[in-house]
Order: structure tokens, then sequence, then C-alpha cells
């Protein structure tokens, strides 16, 4: 290499250090109009997936790995989803949510006379996330002393919980493209 040859191609290389970060976020937003018509207010990868969060007139979508999964707030589908789960039982008190809670579903759950509400999720980025773009009369709720939030997975929490599963009134969970999901977690007794 001759000195000229070498400045050259550190130059080029210079060029280029600017050029990566430019790239992600424009692949990003790439990625991002082809899953969402909302605009994209920022994207982080967590331990356990890719997260998005965009907004439009002030509603809310969740992206997670690619998949719109939650849009808030939208009070009449989680009043419906809410009710729905409530009649289930006669008499409901203790209530299991394995993800997809605090958009707006957790909060429908504690108007009614539940004894507790724990809310199993494993990603704590994902409810800060939320909870941070969450409107004044969502997050209330979400101090109630009925209510509890809990990092980890959902298997694990209804195996080491020191409740006994069946004594719940209701478990849900969000579906999801993973068939093993929802693997363990229901147990005789319990709907």
């Amino acid at each position: 290499f001759t000195a000229a040859a070498f400045l050259l191609l550190l130059l080029i290389c210079a060029s280029f250090v600017g050029l990566g970060s430019r790239l992600a976020r424009a692949t990003a937003l790439a990625r991002w109009r082809t899953v969402s018509n909302f605009g994209r207010l920022l994207g982080t990868d967590t331990r356990y997936q890719h997260l998005e969060l965009g907004e439009r007139e002030g509603n809310y979508v969740l992206v997670q790995n690619g998949l719109s999964t939650v849009q808030f707030p939208e009070p009449q589908a989680s009043q419906s989803r809410a009710a729905l789960l409530l009649t289930q039982h006669p008499e409901p008190r203790d209530v299991l949510v394995i993800g997809g809670g605090p958009g707006g579903l957790c909060q429908q759950l504690l108007q009614s006379p539940l004894g507790s509400l724990d809310y199993v999720e494993p990603d704590p980025r994902l409810i800060r996330l939320v909870y941070d773009h969450l409107p004044a009369d969502l997050r209330r709720p979400l101090l109630d002393a009925r209510f509890a939030a809990y990092n980890c997975d959902g298997r694990y929490f209804v195996q080491r919980s020191a409740r006994d599963p069946t004594a719940l009134s209701g478990a849900v969970m969000r579906l999801t493209d993973n068939p093993g999901a929802g693997a363990g977690v229901r147990r005789a007794g319990s709907y």
C-alpha cells in the first residue's frame, strides 16, 4: 500500500460510518409502512422481541415482531372482551390475564368487583412502553390494590404461584402464532 491508497481507503471507510444508522432507520420505516398506516413513534429491541409503537389522532398501535397486536385506547372493544370474560363464571373473584392486557382489558376487568387481577407479561419494556402512552384514565386503574403485574412467563407463573390455579375464577391468555405458547397453562377446574 502506498500512503495515498491508505488515505483513500480511510476516507471511504469514514464516509460509511454514519450510513449504518441511516440505513437502519430507512429499513425500519419501510418495514413499518407494510404493517401499519399509523405514524411510527419509536422502535426498540428487547430481550424478547422487536417492539414498535405508532400513533394516529390519539390512538396507538403496538407492533411486536412485525405483527400488529394491540390498538389502544379502544374502550368498546376492551369493554366487550371484559364483559364476555366475566360472564364465564357466576361470581368471578380472582382472574389471571396472560399478555395483551394493559391496553384496556385489565382496566375494564377492574371495574367489576374482582378480588384480584394478576397480569403476567414477560417483557417489562412492553408494559412500560404501553403504560407511558396510556391516557390518565387508563393509568389510574393499574394503581388499584387488586391489580398486580408480574414479569415472567405465563407457564412459570402458574406453576410457581402460591395461588392454586384451580382456585382462579378465570384465566385469559392472548393467543399467539406460537402453538406452544399456552402449553401447561390450562388446569382442570379453571376456565
